[in-house]
C-alpha cells in the first residue's frame, strides 16, 4: 500500500462492518476501524492506528507505528500534481516526456521499489537530454548528479533501515538541456520503510 500525492497514514481511515485481517508480511498504512475484532498476522506491519470496537486486535510479530500528521513544506521551482505529459506543463509522477528540437524527445523515468523495503536499494532517473537531477528524500537534498558524455543513468542509494516506519517519499527534479526545449520537472517516487524483526509485544494485566 503507498500514499502518493501528499497523503498521510494519520488522514487515511479504513471502516470495516465485521473483523479485519492484515495477510503476513503485509504493509498496511491508515486507521483500520473495525466493528468486531482486528488480527495483524506473523510480519505484518501497520503505519497508523487498529481499532475495534467489540472485539480484541491481535498481533503477531507485527511493527506498529503512529505517525503524527504533518504540514506539507513547499518545494522552491515546483508544482503538484499527478500528471504525465508534455514537460514544462506541471509536475509528474514517475516519467515525463516532451518534444525536442531535432534530436527526438526529452523524456525522464524514476524507478524504484514502491513497496516494503528493509535494506538499500537504488532509485534511478533514466532519460534523454537529461542535464542535471537532484535527489530529494523526504524533503531533504541528498545527491545532485550532473550529465556527463556516456551517461544515461542517474541514480541515488536509499538505505531504509535509518528511517521512521511508515511511507516515504523520494523526488527526483529533473532538468533538461538548454537545447531540447523542455522546462524542470519533478519525479516522484513512493515506498515503505518496514520490518519483520519486530519485537512482540509483552501485556500485563
Amino acid at each position: 500500500m503507498l500514499l502518493t500525492g501528499g497523503a498521510q497514514a494519520c488522514n487515511v481511515f479504513w471502516q470495516v462492518g465485521s473483523s479485519a485481517t492484515l495477510g503476513p508480511a503485509s504493509a498496511f498504512a491508515g486507521n483500520v476501524l473495525a466493528l468486531t475484532s482486528i488480527s495483524l498476522t506473523t510480519g505484518a506491519t501497520l503505519n497508523g492506528r487498529a481499532l475495534a470496537r467489540n472485539g480484541a486486535v491481535t498481533l503477531d510479530t507485527n511493527a506498529v507505528a503512529r505517525s503524527a500528521c504533518s504540514t506539507p513544506t513547499p518545494t522552491a521551482n515546483t508544482g503538484s500534481g499527478s500528471a504525465t505529459g508534455t514537460p514544462g506543463a506541471g509536475d509528474s509522477t514517475g516519467s515525463a516526456t516532451g518534444n525536442a528540437d531535432g534530436a527526438g524527445r526529452a523524456s525522464a523515468r524514476l524507478t524504484g521499489p514502491r513497496r516494503c523495503v528493509e535494506v538499500a536499494f537504488r532509485a534511478r532517473v533514466r532519460g534523454r537530454r537529461i542535464a542535471q537531477v537532484a535527489f530529494f528524500v523526504d524533503g531533504s537534498h541528498r545527491r545532485t548528479v550532473n550529465a556527463r558524455r556516456g551517461r544515461t543513468v542517474f541514480s541515488l542509494r536509499v538505505d531504509p533501515r535509518g528511517q521512521d516506519l511508515g511511507a516515504h517519499h523520494i523526488i527526483a527534479r529533473v532538468r533538461f538541456t538548454a537545447g531540447s526545449g523542455a522546462r524542470t520537472r519533478r519525479l516522484r517516487l513512493a515506498y515503505q520503510r518496514c520490518s519483520t524483526a519486530a519485537v512482540r509485544p509483552r501485556f500485563t494485566g
